[in-house]
């Protein structure tokens, strides 16, 4: 469950259809998915990643074109 701070005080914000919370100042909805919350963008439906994911998901596309550029280059990683 959700609060927003109306006029006169805090007021409960009703989910969705689909259970899920809607904050108009942020653009966004918020979510359960299992023990994490889960925020969207409203428009697009797009997960947003922490810092931590964002920084990861990077890494890992950093590292496949690393893979896919050396594999174009016959290297294998590895001195010879």
């Amino acid at each position: 469950q959700g609060y927003r701070l109306g006029d006169r005080g805090y007021v409960r914000v009703e989910p969705d259809e689909a259970g899920r919370l809607v904050s108009e100042e942020l653009d966004v909805t918020l979510e359960l998915a299992g023990a994490d919350l889960v925020l969207r963008e409203r428009e697009t439906g797009e997960e947003l990643l922490t810092r931590y994911e964002a920084a990861e998901a990077a890494t890992e596309a950093a590292e496949a074109e690393i893979r896919r550029l050396r594999e174009r280059l016959g290297d294998t990683g590895e001195d010879e």
